[in-house]
């Protein structure tokens, strides 16, 4: 049995007309300028970007709008434009919240309250230096005097070292094991790699 192959002439390539290019670009660059325009603007009012960009009425970017935001084209320009700009936030979001889980975890209880429990700084002063975030209530109690004292509800240690444990599992493929070697509050985490 033989086996034939036989091959097709390669068609050249028409050039493109200049015009067309043009317009296909312009058009890319409006449903460009639309997702940016829709995004910035919270996911909210595709009408208005609509009309801002392709600068006409609202009752024909309505329909116009709805139709863009439905294009599998747009909403991939949208995912790949939300992943550019997720990529460039996390780093900083990330930081925030494992330096928030860290301060929670390991303040020093003398920063905050007096040897009478009373706060050593102002609510202001302790948003300042970050240690706010290691009070979660006030409740105002009065005496059977007719006083008011206030109850700070300082954050849960153990909890906030549980969230780190947490966070070093989601972002490390290992069994994150909190130890205390000296009976002390000073911790060591140790990543365990499952077998």
């Amino acid at each position: 049995m033989a086996v034939v192959s036989i091959k097709k002439p390669r068609e050249k390539k028409k050039p493109q007309d200049p015009k067309k290019a043009q317009e296909a670009r312009s058009i890319l660059e409006k449903r460009e300028a639309f997702v940016r325009g829709y995004i910035e603007n919270d996911f909210k009012d595709a009408t208005g970007v609509y009309v801002k960009v392709y600068g006409c009425k609202p009752t024909a970017a309505a329909v116009s709008a709805s139709r863009l935001l439905k294009d599998p084209n747009i909403q991939a320009m949208m995912a790949k434009e939300l992943s550019e700009v997720m990529k460039i936030a996390r780093i900083p979001m990330e930081k925030r919240v494992v330096d928030t889980w860290m301060k929670r975890a390991f303040y020093d209880i003398a920063d905050i309250v007096d040897e009478q429990g009373s706060l050593r700084s102002t609510m202001e002063e302790l948003k300042k230096s970050g240690l706010s975030v290691c009070i979660d209530g006030v409740d105002i109690k009065t005496d059977k005097d007719g006083g008011e004292h206030y109850v700070y509800k300082l954050a849960d240690r153990d909890r906030a070292l549980e969230m780190l444990q947490r966070y070093a599992q989601i972002i490390k493929p290992f069994d994150a094991k909190l130890t205390d070697p000296n009976g002390k509050e000073s911790f060591t985490v140790e990543f365990v790699k499952n077998a």
